[in-house]
């Protein structure tokens, strides 16, 4: 049975996942700004980047994980709190290192905050509903792409670069708080703790990135394939033969769900996540 404010609840999932497309989105055009207020080199920027994506991907499984078993609501909100806080560290930085570090807490965040909305909104809406609540989630990936350039635009020509991570800070307390006025909490399945599979999957999924946007500025790192390869390698073969699954209690019941729903939304989740 749907919950009686489901609506409100998957405006607060949308507002969470626009929050993070938009800093992305916006990241980009503050570049120039970047390198010219904390004399960041181009190796610094790639960094304040690729930090980013190098600790989301590397922690999303493991974070899903978590939301499972320790409440989904509960690592929406502490990924949320993460985004915001380190959004305003960012805007502190005066060193280059000071805003990478930054970034990578920030990709904490968003790790948990991705799988979070996905799993919430599935539990919230029955089967005659949730594909169009899908649906509207992942159209706000898009929405984000539009609107990112857009409000980054705006607040580069009239503020300081800090001002589009500033941004973040009031969505990220905004949606903290309807958070707790209106979700639900929520658990997937209980199972033991996994720390063999989740330093896999982190070592693996980190690794790939690691080895990806580090290729096309020619220092493609052989070693960092070969460490993640093996890593998931043996991150497959170690689920497939431990009771205490650390991907299928964060992953399977979620894209069961919403497979039935929408099989074409639940393919564009699965490549959002």
């Amino acid at each position: 049975m749907s919950h009686p404010r489901r609506w409100w609840i998957l405006g607060v999932l949308c507002l969470s996942l626009l929050t993070l497309v938009v800093d992305n989105t916006v990241l980009n055009l503050a570049i120039p700004s970047l390198m010219r207020d904390l004399g960041a080199t181009p190796s610094d920027v790639q960094w304040v980047i690729d930090a980013y994506v190098l600790v989301f991907a590397g922690l999303l499984l493991t974070a899903g994980s978590l939301s499972d078993r320790f409440g989904r609501r509960r690592m929406l909100v502490i990924g949320l709190a993460f985004f915001g806080g380190a959004s305003l560290a960012a805007t502190l930085a005066t060193e280059p290192w000071q805003l990478i570090a930054a970034r990578g807490l920030m990709g904490v965040g968003g790790s948990c905050v991705m799988p979070s909305t996905l799993s919430i909104l599935i539990t919230v809406f029955d089967e005659s509903e949730r594909r169009k609540a899908i649906a509207a989630w992942s159209s706000v990936a898009m929405v984000g792409v539009i609107a990112g350039p857009t409000v980054g635009g705006f607040l580069l020509q009239h503020y300081y670069w800090g001002s589009v991570f500033l941004l973040n800070v009031p969505i990220a307390v905004l949606a903290i708080v309807a958070a707790f006025a209106l979700m639900p909490e929520t658990y997937g399945e209980t199972r033991r703790a996994d720390p063999v599979g989740v330093v896999l999957s982190t070592a693996g999924m980190g690794g790939l990135v690691w080895a990806v946007i580090s290729a096309p500025g020619g220092h493609f790192n052989p070693l960092a394939v070969a460490v993640s390869a093996a890593a998931l390698l043996a991150f497959v073969l170690w689920e497939r033969r431990t009771p205490t699954r650390c991907c299928r209690s964060a992953c399977s019941g979620t894209v069961r769900s919403a497979g039935r729903a929408s099989p074409s939304c639940c393919c564009r989740s699965a490549r959002a996540r």
